[in-house]
């Protein structure tokens, strides 16, 4: 045996049982620090992740997104605004099968027609809640309106409008933070419209039927549109 090896060998035992002690220590910190933590933080996502993310989006929207009495999602970006079909009417109509919006340079003045939603040989005309020019059409929507059904908010717009007083306007519109007032009232028309047997009109959980005008007639449909201030 060599010296080196006689004079090593107690330091090589000591870094050995310093790296075992060490590698304890961390288990035991793993098991007593950080899985609670990890159980607290999923319990919590759990629990109110849903609400969570409603109050964050709601405030990250606050005095961006507006909703008008007709079912437009109004979304402000600067001194530009984009007009679509809210996510009531969208689930009432199941999406669209076409879309016709006007043309880029068009003057739109407040209750001018905006653009035609088109569904299972059923339409819905969708007024404008604000006065300016459009300034883009979405081709994408265009082109492919079942994006819409989607639901996602990266295709929830038709066009862009440089409005010329949107403060004025907005005066008839409601916040994101107000939506449940607006979905609130959407489902008590509906309820009185298919009154007495309003099961014909709520899913699970009492939401919407997705795509119950699709089932409608023709004529109430037409009643409908006129409840909902649809055009």
């Amino acid at each position: 045996m060599k010296f080196t090896d006689v004079f090593l060998k107690p330091f090589k035992w000591l870094g050995g049982y310093i790296a075992m002690v060490f590698a304890g220590l961390v288990a035991v910190l793993y098991y007593i620090v950080a899985v609670p933590v990890i159980s607290i933080v999923q319990m919590v996502r759990f629990l109110f992740g849903g609400r969570l993310g409603r109050d964050i989006r709601n405030a990250s929207d606050d005095g961006r997104l507006y909703y008008s009495p007709n079912h437009l999602r109004i979304a402000r970006d600067d001194n530009m605004v984009t007009a679509g079909p809210d996510e009531l009417l969208l689930r009432l109509t199941g999406g669209a099968d076409a879309i016709d919006a006007p043309k880029q340079g068009t003057l739109v003045k407040r209750g001018d027609p905006l653009f035609h939603l088109r569904f299972d040989r059923k339409d819905c005309v969708l007024t404008s809640p604000v006065q300016g020019r459009v300034i883009q059409v979405n081709r994408l929507v265009l082109e492919h309106p079942e994006v819409l059904a989607t639901m996602n908010p990266v295709y929830l717009w038709v066009v862009k409008l440089q409005p010329d007083n949107f403060a004025r306007d907005m005066a008839d519109m409601v916040p994101a933070s107000a939506f449940n007032r607006l979905q609130n009232d959407f489902m008590a028309r509906l309820m009185d419209f298919f009154a007495p047997d309003v099961s014909v009109a709520r899913a699970d959980g009492g939401s919407i039927v997705h795509g119950l005008a699709r089932t409608m007639s023709d004529e109430d449909w037409k009643r409908l549109k006129s409840v909902l201030s649809l055009g």
